[in-house]
């Protein structure tokens, strides 16, 4: 094989490359933007649980400010109600924290094997360039041989035949 169709290979092989360099580039944009996407549930998630227990914390200190006397049979009854549903709900969303958690630990990974991914295929293109530099740099050490392995001849054969 000579050393140009052995280039126009590397050449071809490096173009392959970088075009899959460009596919990883833009499915790690689109992983980061779905960790954004899962991080905002997370946080959306965690800022209800919070609501939902500084509500509790606030009748809990409504109670403890009022006189329990002073407060009639339907006000306690509503109030308590309404307690009875926050401690339901907070229950239902804290138990649905894990996956929303699941979700993001999830999307971290992926992130992380795409950017590998991504490295991996920016290793191969290093490669390539180091192994077209070495054949360019050996082509051009057998031109240079060949080239003065002429002019010896040359020299010899001027030699010989003006002697």
């Amino acid at each position: 094989m000579n050393v140009t169709t052995r280039q126009r290979e590397i050449e071809q092989l490096r173009a392959l490359y970088t075009m899959r360099e460009s596919r990883a580039y833009k499915a790690i944009a689109e992983q980061q933007v779905e960790l954004e996407r899962v991080q905002g549930r997370l946080s959306e998630q965690q800022a209800l649980i919070k609501s939902i227990r500084d509500e509790l914390q606030a009748l809990h200190q409504l109670r403890l400010e009022e006189n329990i006397q002073q407060l009639s049979a339907t006000s306690l009854l509503q109030e308590s109600v309404r307690r009875r549903w926050l401690t339901h709900d907070l229950e239902q969303e804290v138990f649905y924290l894990p996956g929303f958690e699941n979700d993001v630990e999830d999307a971290v990974i992926e992130l992380a094997k795409r950017r590998k991914a991504r490295l991996k295929i920016r290793d191969q293109i290093v490669r390539l360039d180091e192994l077209s530099s070495h054949t360019l740099k050996g082509a051009r050490r057998v031109d240079e041989r060949r080239e003065s392995a002429m002019n010896e001849n040359r020299r010899s054969n001027g030699v010989l035949f003006n002697g």
